[in-house]
């Protein structure tokens, strides 16, 4: 958070990076409060098996994330000379492959 918001003071863009991260913060908190419950459920619930909740969880996740795309996408769109490859770009390395590598060493 804090790099994005010096990203955005270097690069005049202070209230397009504030934006992408009050969207950020909507999502984190929208993906907590369904990993409480989900995680509340699995403790009194027994019907379910625990795929179940693993797939409820893989799919809030997903969720948050097409959200953040979206939001991104809308943002950039304000931003002149901002192409969609450079938010590609970023999600690439920022986003997504910081979660394949920890689902990698954690499977290993």
């Amino acid at each position: 958070m804090l790099l994005l918001k010096f990203i955005g003071w270097v690069f005049g863009i202070d209230k397009q990076i504030s934006v992408y991260v009050f969207s950020i913060f909507l999502a984190n908190n929208a993906i907590g409060v369904v990993l409480v419950a989900t995680a509340a459920a699995m403790a009194y619930l027994t019907e379910f098996s625990f795929v179940n909740y693993l797939w409820l969880v893989l799919a809030t996740v997903a969720t948050a994330f097409l959200y953040l795309f979206y939001r991104a996408i809308l943002i950039s769109r304000s931003i002149p000379g901002f192409r969609l490859y450079y938010l590609f770009l970023y999600f690439c390395t920022l986003e997504i492959v910081p979660l394949i590598l920890i689902i990698k060493l954690t499977i290993w």
